[in-house]
């Protein structure tokens, strides 16, 4: 009983720390991130005077349809915003 009690606790020592290096390795990637996204920011034109598709492809990991007439725009790093479409696109 003593032995399999001292089993139960080292298994929930080794859970929590597996769990805490899990929340570190996602904590390293999203830093990584965000310096690759203000590189990529500093790198670029200091203004655009058009659409960059390779700009927009190295930044946006996806795009959900929030709403009918809303897009929510995921970028590299866990950053993200919602754009409202304009009316004229659905035609009222």
């Amino acid at each position: 009983m003593q032995k399999n009690n001292e089993i139960n606790q080292q298994l929930d020592l080794l859970k929590r720390n597996r769990r805490r290096l899990l929340e570190s390795d996602a904590d390293d990637e999203m830093i990584s991130e965000c310096r690759l996204l203000v590189e990529l920011i500093e790198q670029g034109a200091p203004y655009l005077t058009g659409f960059d598709e390779t700009l927009f492809h190295s930044i946006v990991n996806q795009i959900v349809v929030t709403e009918q007439d809303q897009l929510k725009f995921c970028l590299i790093g866990g950053f993200a915003f919602t754009e409202q479409l304009p009316k004229e696109v659905f035609g009222r």
